[in-house]
């Protein structure tokens, strides 16, 4: 049940990146004209599906407990700096 969530929060948070970038193409194209903007689009577009296809497959070879240590470290730091942010404001 827990994944169930984790799929969903991660499906609405790219639901919300994609209108937050439908809203700037749109006021892109009501600004600029839509020409420009579908050109821009297109290229935005190839460029991310080339990112992905290069880079994806090599992110299958990282080792999984690489990515951990890559992120518990500046998590730890920061949570370490809130509680002691929290300490000084008297919480």
């Amino acid at each position: 049940m827990g994944s169930f969530f984790l799929i969903l929060a991660a499906f609405l948070a790219s639901a919300v990146e994609m209108v937050e970038a439908l809203t700037i193409v749109l006021a892109v194209g009501m600004t600029r004209g839509w020409r420009s903007t579908a050109i821009g689009t297109g290229t935005a577009t190839v460029a991310l599906a080339a990112s992905v296809a290069a880079v994806g497959p090599a992110l299958v070879r990282i080792p999984v407990d690489a990515l951990h240590c890559g992120c518990r470290r500046p998590l730890s730091v920061a949570d370490r700096i809130a509680r002691l942010r929290g300490r000084r404001d008297g919480r």
